[in-house]
C-alpha cells in the first residue's frame, strides 16, 4: 500500500518532500492499527462464533444424555414395577397354596386326633387304659392342632394388611389423578 502511495504523490511545488513523506507516515500509522484491530476483531467474533456453537453443540449433547437417562431410569422404574406385581401375584399364589395346604393338614390332623381319642375312650370304656404311644400321638396331634391354628391365624393377618395397604394405595393413586 506504501508503494502505492509514494508512486501516486503528486508533484507539489509547493510541498516539500520530506512533507510528504511525513504525511504518508502519519497516514501509514494511524490507518495500519485500525486495519489490524478491524481484522483482529473480526477475528475475535469469529473464534466466539465457533466457541459458541461448539459450546451449544456440547449443551446438545449433554442434554440429549440426560434425556437417555431420564427415559431409562423411567423404563427401569416400569420394569420394576411390572416385576413387583408379577412377584406379588406369584407371592399370593404360593401364599395361598400354602395356606390350603396347612388347612388341608389341619382338618387331617384334627380328625386324626378325633380317632385317636374315640379309640382311647373305647378303650377306657372296655376297661383298658390307653398305651403309652397312644398318649404320646395323642399329645403330638395336639400340639400339632394348636401350632397349625396359630400359624393360619398369622397367615390370615398377614394376608390382610397387604390387601388393606394395597386398597389404601389405590385409594391414595386415584385421589392424585
Amino acid at each position: 500500500m506504501t508503494a502505492i502511495i509514494f508512486t501516486y504523490v503528486p508533484n507539489l511545488s509547493g510541498v516539500s518532500d520530506v512533507l510528504w513523506y511525513a504525511l504518508i507516515a502519519a497516514v501509514t500509522t494511524t490507518v495500519s492499527p485500525m486495519i489490524l484491530s478491524h481484522f483482529n476483531n473480526k477475528n475475535t467474533r469469529e473464534d466466539r462464533a465457533a466457541d459458541w456453537a461448539r459450546q451449544d453443540a456440547i449443551a446438545k449433547r449433554a442434554s440429549d444424555a440426560a434425556n437417555t437417562l431420564i427415559e431409562g431410569g423411567r423404563k427401569a422404574t416400569a420394569v420394576a414395577a411390572e416385576t413387583n406385581q408379577k412377584l406379588d401375584v406369584i407371592h399370593v399364589l404360593v401364599n395361598s397354596n400354602m395356606t390350603a395346604a396347612m388347612q388341608s393338614e389341619l382338618v387331617a390332623v384334627t380328625a386324626q386326633l378325633a380317632l385317636i381319642r374315640e379309640v382311647m375312650e373305647m378303650n377306657t370304656t372296655a376297661g383298658r387304659k390307653p398305651s403309652v404311644d397312644t398318649l404320646a400321638v395323642e399329645k403330638a396331634a395336639v400340639v400339632k392342632v394348636a401350632e397349625l391354628t396359630a400359624s393360619l391365624n398369622d397367615r390370615l393377618k398377614i394376608q390382610k394388611q397387604p390387601a388393606v395397604a394395597a386398597e389404601q394405595a389405590e385409594a391414595k393413586a386415584k385421589g392424585q389423578e
